[in-house]
Formats: structure tokens, sequence, C-alpha cells
């Protein structure tokens, strides 16, 4: 038996907000936490009485970036390093189910070639600080 702590990694389509409905109503009641190059829709569900329940979006604004290429490749690099460190999620204990969606912050969206060439480790250094963020506000309440 080895010592080490094997976190789930995967990305499964039932973490992953689907549906227009869904997007427009996070966006609608959320709160906004901002970072360098992140910004994130939160909204914690009082509704769902399943254990810890967190459900992800991702989303790139055609107003921000024009082609399509570049949109669908900064949404995967958001959505890996989220896959890569989502296990800091669950380390923080937060014992609310909440769903949050995440897109480029509109100060950034001048430097869109740094984020389609770096935004993986960009993105990375920024998913920590917005979990370290939604675990503060979650513990105000």
């Amino acid at each position: 038996m080895s010592n080490e702590i094997n976190f789930d990694c995967t990305l499964g389509k039932d973490e992953i907000i689907r549906g227009y409905e869904s997007f427009k109503r996070i966006f609608i009641k959320s709160k906004i936490i901002e970072t360098r190059y992140l910004k994130c829709y939160l909204q914690f569900d009082d509704k769902i009485t399943s254990p810890q329940s967190i459900k992800v979006g991702f989303t790139v604004s055609k107003k921000k970036v024009k082609k399509a290429y570049i949109r669908n490749r900064i949404k995967r690099l958001m959505k890996e390093a989220y896959r890569n460190g989502k296990h800091l999620l669950g380390s923080y204990n937060i014992n609310k189910n909440f769903s949050f969606i995440v897109t480029i912050n509109d100060a950034q969206s001048k430097s869109i070639d740094l984020l389609y060439k770096n935004g993986f480790s960009l993105f990375t250094i920024d998913m920590k600080l917005l979990f370290e963020k939604i675990r503060i506000v979650s513990e105000r309440g």
C-alpha cells in the first residue's frame, strides 16, 4: 500500500453546467469574484440536498474574443486549470452546494495573445486564487 492520496482529476459531464437557462440564472443571481485573468460568477444553491455538489461552467464572450478557435483554446485551458486544481476545493471543506461560471476578466481582454500562448500557467495560478476567494466567500455566508 502506498501513502499517496489519489484525487479525482476528471471533469465529468455531471459537474458541468449545461443549458442557456442555467447560465442565465447564475449570471443574474451571483456574487462576482475576480482575479487578474479570471472572473467568476458564484451562486450558492440551497435547494440541492445531495452531498456537496459543485457545478462549473466556462465561457469566453464573442465580444471579447472574435475568433472561435481562440475562444475554444482559452476555454480548454481554463477547464484544464480547473481540473488540475479542483482537489483544492475539496480540501477546503466547503459544506455548501454551489455553481460557478469562469470567464476571462474584462481588464485582461486586451491581452488575448498572452492568454492564448501562456494561458495554462496564468490560469493555473489564478484558479488557485479563485478557489481561495470562493472559500473565503463561503465562510462569510
